[in-house]
């Protein structure tokens, strides 16, 4: 009977992990990304960039404390990459969030 118990209780601890974990597991897989970048191994981050930033994009909105702090973490990661390894990354976050805003609001665009 202890071993079921100790298995359920594991059960539950792996299907409802604790939220400190996650954002750590974040932090880390973003730090791994920054590593990659330093080295000037653009080319794999490239690759999973339209990934990472969907991820962003279905992590909003946050819808508390521990969401915010996970959003934080990849909103810094996208700008940091942005801003300081690659502009053609930069310049397809910008168009991806321009397109996932002009899909929310109905496909509606401003014509001039």
């Amino acid at each position: 009977a202890v071993t079921t118990s100790a298995s359920a209780t594991a059960t539950s601890a792996q299907q409802h992990p604790p939220s400190n974990d996650n954002a750590d597991m974040l932090a880390a897989i973003l730090e791994f990304f920054l590593d990659l970048c330093e080295e000037g191994q653009l080319d794999a981050v490239a690759f999973y960039w339209p990934q990472l930033c969907h991820i962003h994009l279905q992590m909003l909105p946050p819808m508390d404390t521990d969401d915010l702090i996970r959003v934080e973490l990849m909103e810094d990661f996208l700008l940091t990459v942005s801003t300081r390894y690659s502009v053609h990354l930069a310049l397809d976050l910008v168009w991806g969030l321009t397109a996932d805003l002009e899909e929310s609001l109905g496909g509606v665009s401003s014509q001039t």
